[in-house]
């Protein structure tokens, strides 16, 4: 998939998950760790990370699964093929909608087709970001538990939601593992990023990889 593909499935997942249906599906394993938060073991991703209870997971993405959660809510028929696509593994999002939208979070896993360093990484990140999303990313890169990451932080100043256009605030982790990019986006909107900030570190800071 080419890059720019790959950001405009992020930003579509991210509409998806912020129009505040609700969730179903449960992972392939879960498990409660600190008061008000769960971990999700996602087996076909090689990982696991922890989102706060209180949130909605759709993180089995079957045929099977993903035919019930359509029937259950037609109106994301739309985005089958976003979530079909193999590369989503969770998604997560607050019920809480704030001004009808729902903050939330998915990973996506990525065959990059050939090793790459995280720096040659962030820069061909960092331009399709600005390609596709007209604002020029914050790029950081930051010491995780799972290891070297490069921080995203932008607004995407192209989304939309419900036939409106809406600006959004988009934080993401992304981790470059042999040929492979792991990216943790979180999308809310832009007055509540202070809101959000400590629970987006703590679920970035949670990644483990089996």
């Amino acid at each position: 998939m080419r890059r720019t593909s790959l950001v405009a499935l992020l930003l579509s997942l991210a509409v998806f998950a912020g129009c505040g249906g609700s969730g179903s599906g449960s992972g392939s394993r879960s498990e409660t760790t600190a008061a008000g938060w769960s971990r999700h073991h996602v087996d076909d991703g090689g990982f696991s990370l922890e989102f706060p209870t209180a949130w909605k997971t759709l993180d089995k993405l079957d045929p099977d699964a993903l035919d019930g959660f359509f029937k259950e809510n037609p109106q994301f028929a739309q985005y089958r093929s976003v979530l079909s696509s193999g590369l989503v593994k969770v998604v997560a999002f607050d019920p809480d909608v704030a001004n009808g939208f729902a903050t939330n979070a998915n990973v996506i896993v990525h065959n990059l087709g050939a090793k790459m360093s995280l720096s040659d990484y962030a820069d061909a990140t960092a331009e399709q970001i600005s390609h596709v999303t007209g604002a020029k990313p914050d790029m950081q890169f930051v010491e995780l538990p799972a290891g070297r990451s490069v921080r995203f932080a932008y607004d995407n100043l192209n989304a939309q939601i419900n036939g409106e256009k809406r600006r959004l605030a988009t934080l993401q982790y992304a981790f470059v593992r042999g040929a492979s990019e792991y990216v943790v986006t979180f999308t809310t909107l832009p007055a509540l990023q202070a809101r959000y900030r400590t629970t987006f570190e703590r679920a970035a800071r949670s990644l483990r990889f089996d």
